[in-house]
């Protein structure tokens, strides 16, 4: 006898994604403007303090120092300067949440936020050093689920009951991205479906972006 269910939750399982567009551990040099259409977690591990490593969003003006211990999580969508020199060594994850097909959790939110990073830092030095690929997978989605449960949009997200017939289509552009429907093509990169590049800037594998004059 079944006491209870939430099995109705199945119904997202075609939506509802975790995607994962880079994880890298890195020493850059770079000061651009970027636009990303996913959201960007960085986790700030050391820094030789030769030169100061921050974010700026240009749509509010808050403006972070990037320290060791500390993360920056900048939502998808918003203008950010990234200041990053070569002093700072950090773990940066580019991911999506998406409630619906293209509309992420958090693309709601209008500003960056930072915090206390170590036990993030904690877990995910876990992740780089686990051998078993696909064990690090799952234990790198479980961390970046946590961190979203711990960050979750204040005002919530309300997530529209979705047409049948648009679920039957997703359904079917899954099955062609993984090569089950041949004859048709899409247009992406590594960022998502290629757009016309703005005169003020350009886009690449990663996003829109233009260089900020030092």
């Amino acid at each position: 006898m079944i006491l209870r269910t939430i099995s109705q939750l199945k119904k997202y399982n075609f939506s509802n994604e975790l995607k994962l567009y880079l994880m890298n551990y890195e020493r850059i040099d770079l000061h651009r403007v970027y636009v990303f259409p996913y959201n960007i977690l960085v986790l700030a591990k050391t820094d030789d303090g030769a030169n100061e490593s921050y974010v700026r969003c240009q749509e509010t003006g808050t403006r972070f120092k990037l320290e060791p211990g500390k993360f920056c999580f900048v939502p998808a969508g918003l203008s950010v300067e990234y200041c990053l020199r070569p002093g700072l060594t950090f773990y940066t994850f580019h991911v999506g949440l998406e409630v619906n097909p293209g509309i992420d959790l958090f693309s709601t939110c209008g500003d960056i936020e930072t915090g206390d990073g170590e036990p993030w830092l904690t877990a995910v030095d876990g992740v780089y050093g686990e051998r078993d690929e696909f064990l690090a997978l799952c234990r790198l989605r479980k961390t970046l689920l946590d961190f979203f449960i711990a960050h979750w949009p204040k005002a919530g997200f309300r997530s529209e009951p979705i047409p049948a017939e648009f679920r039957e289509l997703m359904q079917d552009m899954r099955r062609d991205d993984h090569g089950g429907i041949p004859g048709r093509t899409h247009k992406h990169d590594a960022g998502g479906l290629f757009a016309e590049v703005p005169p003020s800037g350009r886009y690449d594998a990663q996003g829109f972006h233009h260089e900020v004059p030092e």
